[in-house]
C-alpha cells in the first residue's frame, strides 16, 4: 500500500511534498524493521521510541510518525495513530467480523471461553484473542493458532489487526477478544467496533501501570465508548462507573436486565440457575465451579442472546465447556484419593475466590494452597494476599511467581507480612520444590491449589524465561510420591 493511501485511510495527514513510497511492515519496535517499512515512535514507560528513529532508518525505514519534528509525518497521538494505521494497513476483512470486547480485572478468559461455546455450538467459527493466545475455533472441535507472539492478553496493535484479518480469511464471523486495561490505555482497541462489550468485575490489579484505582477503573471505562451495546456486572460497585445510562445489565442479587434466580450447587460441583431476561426465562447449567461462574455464564449468555443466537443454543454451549484451561483446572491424577487444581488467580480477590470454590470442593477435607506473587509487579497487593492465604488455607507453602527481576527473598518477604504465623505455612521459594512439598503433604479428602501461573507454561526470573509446566511437575511428584 502506498504510504499517501495508508496516511488517508488512517486520518494522518500526507505532506504532498513528501516522497510518496510502497510500504511493507508497520512497526513500533526498531529492530523488527525491514527495507520500505514505516516506524512509529511511541513514548514508553521505560524508553522513547524517539531514540530508536536512526536505527528503524538503517535497517529500512522509508518513513517515520512521531509527536516530535523528528519524524517524517506528524501525529498529536502516536498510539491511537498506530492503531489506526495497522486497521489500515493489516486489517482486510476485520469489517466481516461480529466483536465482542470483554474488560475486568477476573473473567475474562472463561467469558470469551464461555460465548465462543455458544458461537461454536451454533455452528459458527470464531476467533478468540487473549490470555489463552491468538486462535481461530470451528465447531467441529479444530483449533487453528493465529499469529501473534508474546504473553499480552491483548496483543500490540501489528499482531492484534493481522490476526483478525487472518480470522476473517479462515471463515471467522466471529471475534471475541479480552481487552486488557493497558490494552485500553495504550489505545491498542481504538480502530475496532465492538458490537457488544462486557465488564466482568474491579478489583486491585495493575497499580505499578495505572499508578491509583482510579486510573485504573478509567482505563477500563474506555472500551463502553467503544461499543455498540455494554453488559455490566451491577453486582461490582465500579458498573455505577461504566457504561452509563446505556448498559445492558447484569445481577444475581438484584433486579437488572438479566438475572440469575433459584442459584443452586449442583451435585458434580458446577451450578444451576434461571436465566431471567427480555428474551425470556430458561435454565442454565454449568460444569465450572465457583459461585463466580454463575456472573461469568449470564454475562456470556446476555452476550450470547444480544448477539442473536438462540436459547438452546446458550444452554448448551455453557454446560459443553467444562473446564478452561487454567482456571480451577484439575490435574487428572490416577488412583490419588485428593485432588489438585491449578488457577491464575494472581490477585486478592481472584485468590478468595479460588480459595472459597477449593473449600467447597474439599469437603471435610483440607485446602493446601500453593502461591507467589509476580516480580516487578504491584507490590502493595502482596501483604493483603498472605493474609488471605492464611485465614482461608489449612496450609500455605509461599514460594516464587516469575520474579522477574525482582530477588525472589524480597517478593516472599512482602508476602510474609501478611502473614498470620499462628497458622500452618512454610516457606519453599524454588516453586518445583515446593509444588513437590504440597504433593507429599497431601491427605485423603484435601484440595491442592496451586494458584498465579494458571495455563502459563513457563517461568520468568532475571536470566529470562524458561519452560515450567505446573501440570506436569505435579504428575511427577505424584509419580515419585507412589514410588
Amino acid at each position: 500500500m502506498r504510504l499517501s493511501e495508508l496516511c488517508a485511510r488512517a486520518g494522518i495527514y500526507f505532506d504532498p511534498s513528501f516522497k510518496d513510497t510502497e510500504i511493507t511492515r508497520i512497526t513500533s519496535d526498531s529492530e523488527k524493521m525491514i527495507p520500505g517499512g514505516l516506524f512509529v515512535a511511541l513514548r514508553g514507560l521505560k524508553c522513547d521510541g524517539n531514540e530508536f528513529i536512526e536505527r528503524a532508518r538503517e535497517l529500512g525505514a522509508v518513513a517515520v510518525l512521531s509527536e516530535n519534528a523528528r519524524g517524517d509525518l506528524f501525529t498529536d497521538d502516536a498510539r491511537l495513530a498506530l492503531a489506526k494505521l495497522c486497521r489500515a494497513f493489516y486489517g482486510e476483512g476485520i469489517e466481516r467480523l461480529k466483536l465482542v470486547g470483554v474488560t475486568g480485572t477476573n473473567g475474562k478468559t472463561t467469558v470469551v471461553s464461555l460465548i465462543s461455546s455458544i458461537a461454536n455450538t451454533a455452528g459458527k467459527v470464531c476467533a478468540v484473542i487473549g490470555t489463552l493466545g491468538c486462535r481461530v475455533a470451528f465447531p467441529s472441535g479444530t483449533v487453528k493458532e493465529l499469529t501473534g507472539e508474546g504473553h499480552m492478553t491483548t496483543p500490540d496493535p501489528e499482531v492484534l489487526y493481522p490476526s483478525l484479518s487472518e480470522a476473517a480469511r479462515l471463515g471467522a464471523e466471529y471475534a471475541f477478544i479480552e481487552v486488557s486495561s493497558h490494552a485500553l490505555a495504550m489505545k491498542r482497541a481504538d480502530a475496532l467496533r465492538f458490537e457488544t462489550g462486557i465488564f466482568t468485575n474491579l478489583t486491585r490489579d495493575h497499580l505499578d501501570f495505572h499508578g491509583t484505582r482510579e486510573e485504573y477503573l478509567k482505563a477500563k471505562a474506555r472500551l463502553a465508548p467503544l461499543c455498540d451495546s455494554f453488559v455490566v456486572n451491577i453486582d461490582d460497585p465500579a458498573a455505577a462507573f461504566i457504561g452509563g445510562e446505556c448498559a445492558i445489565t447484569c445481577s444475581v442479587r438484584s433486579y437488572a436486565d438479566f438475572m440469575a434466580e433459584n442459584i443452586r450447587k449442583d451435585d458434580d460441583g458446577g451450578r444451576c440457575y434461571d436465566l431471567v431476561s427480555p428474551y425470556g426465562s430458561f435454565p442454565i447449567k454449568t460444569m465450572l465451579p465457583g459461585d463466580f461462574s454463575v456472573m461469568n455464564t449470564l454475562e456470556a449468555s446476555a452476550a450470547g442472546l444480544l448477539l442473536g443466537f438462540e436459547k438452546y443454543e446458550i444452554q448448551h454451549g455453557i454446560a459443553s465447556l467444562t473446564c478452561v484451561p487454567g482456571r480451577m483446572e484439575r490435574v487428572p491424577l490416577d488412583i490419588a484419593d485428593f485432588r489438585v487444581f491449578i488457577d491464575y488467580a494472581h490477585t486478592p480477590d481472584a485468590l478468595v475466590k479460588a480459595l472459597n470454590t477449593s473449600r467447597e470442593l474439599a469437603n471435610d477435607g483440607r485446602v493446601i494452597l500453593l502461591f507467589g506473587c509476580g516480580g516487578d509487579r504491584d507490590r502493595g497487593k502482596r501483604k493483603s494476599m498472605g493474609r488471605i492465604a492464611t485465614m482461608l488455607a489449612d496450609l500455605t507453602v509461599v514460594t516464587s511467581d516469575n520474579p522477574r527481576s525482582e530477588p525472589p527473598e524480597r517478593i516472599i518477604d512482602d508476602i510474609l507480612c501478611g502473614i498470620d504465623r499462628e497458622k500452618p505455612y512454610t516457606v519453599i521459594p524454588d516453586r518445583r520444590e515446593a509444588i513437590e512439598y504440597a504433593i507429599e503433604e497431601a491427605r485423603a479428602g484435601d484440595v491442592v491449589l496451586i494458584a498465579g501461573k494458571g495455563h502459563e507454561k513457563y517461568e520468568i526470573g532475571a536470566s529470562g524465561t524458561f519452560p515450567f509446566d505446573e501440570a506436569e511437575v505435579v504428575r511427577k511428584a505424584f509419580s515419585h510420591r507412589r514410588g
